[in-house]
């Protein structure tokens, strides 16, 4: 597009809104003029009729259809939430898990055990395991 100087802007505006307003006359007049010419129909009744014509557009089969698809595409919203719950719930016991053989390999692979008298493998592996 053009570009309007920032001086000249104020003298734009007038002219477009003088040129709008002069624009909105004649098409007022020419729509007066075309009514004129044919006998407008009663509002009333042609408003009626549309809005009856309107409010049932839409079978009663197919609002039902809609209505039960609707029932069970919310059934399955839930159930994916839910799984999804589900799966980050496990995520974040499969990583404790994992944190607590950690921990338990490093209590297991300590020196210290070696020192007691029935070391904690013993126990978890069979047999006495106590020093003599």
């Amino acid at each position: 597009g053009e570009f309007i100087h920032p001086n000249d802007a104020l003298k734009a505006i007038k002219q477009f809104v003088e040129d709008h307003q002069l624009d909105t006359r004649r098409t007022a007049k020419s729509r007066a003029a075309v009514t004129e010419d044919r006998p407008a129909p009663p509002k009333a009744k042609s408003d009626l009729d549309y809005w009856n014509r309107m409010a049932n557009i839409v079978p009663e089969k197919t609002v039902r259809i809609w209505t039960a698809l609707e029932r069970q595409m919310l059934k399955y919203n839930q159930i994916v939430e839910d799984r999804a719950t589900l799966i980050s719930h496990t995520a974040t016991l499969r990583r404790q898990n994992d944190e607590l053989k950690a921990l338990l390999n490093q209590y297991l692979s300590s020196r210290i055990n070696d020192e007691l008298n029935i070391p904690p493998t013993a126990l978890i592996y069979g047999g006495s395991g106590a020093k003599r």
